[in-house]
Parts: C-alpha cells; structure tokens; sequence
C-alpha cells in the first residue's frame, strides 16, 4: 500500500488512458503495454487496477493449471499466436463453466472473438501476459511437435532465414512442408536431447 500523500505512479485514469492509446497506436504494441511504461506501475499491480476497473476476476498460472484446458475450442498454437486461451473449470461435461483468460481488457474484438468459439456462456478473467505464456509453455512441453504435420500443407517461403527460432508455434506456422520437417524434427531432437539426427530415404519416403 502506497503511503498517504505519495504519488510515486500514475494510476489509469481517463487522460493517462488518452496518452497510451495514442502511445500504442503509434508503436503497434498493446495498449497495456504502453500504460506499463506511462503509469510506471508494477505488471501484476497494473493487472489488478484494470480488473478493478473493467469488473473481471484475475487469475494466476497456478490457478490456471487447476483448470482443464480446452484446445478442443481453442488450440495451443493459436493460443500462443493470441496471447490468450479458453479453460474449462472442470474436465468436459454437466456444469464445466468454459473461462476465457485474456490479457488486454481493451481488444474488445478479441474478447468477442474467444466467445464465438464457445457454444455457451463464457466467463472472462484477466491475467498477466506472462503467466498465460507461462501456462501455455507447460502445455507446449507434453505435446509432440511431429503432429503438426498432419495439417495442411502449404506452398513454398517466400524468403530463407539465417537462424530460425523454433517453438511448437514456429513449427506448426511453417508455409513449406519441408520446412515444417526439419523444424519439427530439430525441435523435438533438443528437447529429447538427442546427439544426433538420422535420415534414411526409402522407397515409401523418409525414416527420421
């Protein structure tokens, strides 16, 4: 508790709020993004202010794993790609309440968008980005890469990269069915911390 009479940061009120939509139209980056570096105020306590703000419970990484995910409705990858996700408060069936954990309040659209995907009433909490990052990585750590390749194929990149950052978005995201196999057999090799990589070519295909 900030000590009475200290005005060490700004809080969100209406003309701060001005300043960051303007910051963030010019930068392209999240409007909460741009009232973290305004208001100078603490991620966590700045999540606090906008749940009080917009009326929403928040919610924390432990929370989140006592939850059941629901990529049925909303897979990993385009979780990760959205920086949000849909929970369920119990495994599917009578009275499992679908929960749908964002990090920006104010993409309104996006928020319309996780409801869309529900069949039912959705029940909205607020977390910070970090620790839906944070839950989706543990989630990421227990699924195969390989599986991504059982989805569409797509047409050749359109430009090579040096270096390649790879996670399971990265993988599933490849354009080239080429590229989506080495991708996923590179990455699966250091998280299993293999040493080494074969390939065999034989007359049905590859064997890695």
């Amino acid at each position: 508790m900030n000590a009475p009479g200290r005005d060490d940061h700004q809080g969100v009120d209406d003309a701060v709020l001005h300043r960051a939509r303007e910051a963030a139209r010019l930068s392209g980056r999240p409007l909460v993004s741009e009232l973290e570096s305004l208001t100078g105020v603490e991620p966590r306590q700045l999540v606090d202010e906008l749940a009080r703000r917009f009326r929403l419970a928040v919610t924390d990484t432990a929370e989140m794993l006592a939850c059941a995910p629901a990529f049925d409705l909303l897979p990993l990858v385009r979780a990760q790609l959205r920086g949000c996700l849909l929970l369920r408060s119990t495994p599917a069936g009578a009275g499992s309440q679908v929960i749908a954990v964002i990090a920006d309040p104010f993409d309104s659209d996006g928020m319309v968008w996780l409801a869309s995907l529900v069949d039912a009433p959705v029940l909205f909490r607020l977390a910070l980005a970090a620790d839906i990052q944070a839950y989706l990585s543990k989630h990421e750590e227990s699924v195969h890469a390989v599986q991504s390749l059982v989805h569409d194929a797509g047409t050749a990149p359109e430009q090579y990269r040096t270096a390649e950052v790879l996670s399971y978005a990265s993988v599933s995201g490849a354009s080239s069915p080429a590229v989506k196999l080495v991708n996923s057999t590179v990455y699966d090799a250091v998280r299993a911390a293999a040493s080494d990589v074969h390939l065999e070519s034989t007359p049905t295909g590859i064997t890695i």
